[in-house]
């Protein structure tokens, strides 16, 4: 392939390169200051960093790399969710909450729960003490609205 042309317009970042293909068509390729140029004639690469020496090199860094959209509380509570039914599925929240209420109905009519209800109990504490630690850090999240708010340090685990 044999470069044939440069098309720089003024006050754009993309330079246009126009190369004459070996079978006789033609490639066009586009550069931008986050290109690597090594590969193109030391001529064009000096042209093309001259041109972009007269930009404002903060108006292409705005172009190229925008900044990320800030985030929302609704993102987080979604993560939050997300996390929450991960370990805990809402068919497992019905399920837990209907035997809650079964235990509670045992120990009032005996009095006292068996070893085996009372670990069950334990556990299923433990389960929604889990939901309620991420319910919490998903309110403190919210007041913060940190852009990295998925990473799993940000939540207890």
């Amino acid at each position: 392939m044999q470069l044939v042309g440069i098309d720089i317009a003024a006050g754009a970042f993309p330079v246009s390169l126009l190369f004459l293909k070996d079978d006789g068509g033609n490639h066009r390729r586009s550069v931008t200051p986050d290109d690597d140029l090594a590969d193109l004639p030391r001529a064009t690469q000096a042209t093309i960093r001259a041109h972009w020496a007269a930009m404002d090199p903060a108006e292409w860094e705005a172009i190229a790399h925008p900044p990320a959209p800030p985030v929302t509380p609704a993102e987080i509570k979604g993560e939050a969710e997300r996390r929450i039914l991960s370990r805990l599925p809402e068919w497992k929240q019905r399920n837990l909450t209907a035997r809650g209420v079964e235990l509670v109905l045992a120990r009032v009519v005996n009095g006292s729960w068996t070893k085996a209800e009372a670990d069950e109990a334990a556990a299923m504490q433990a389960a929604w003490d889990r939901v309620k630690a991420i319910r919490s850090r998903s309110d403190e999240l919210e007041q913060t609205l940190p852009g990295d708010f998925a990473a799993n340090r940000n939540w207890p685990t």
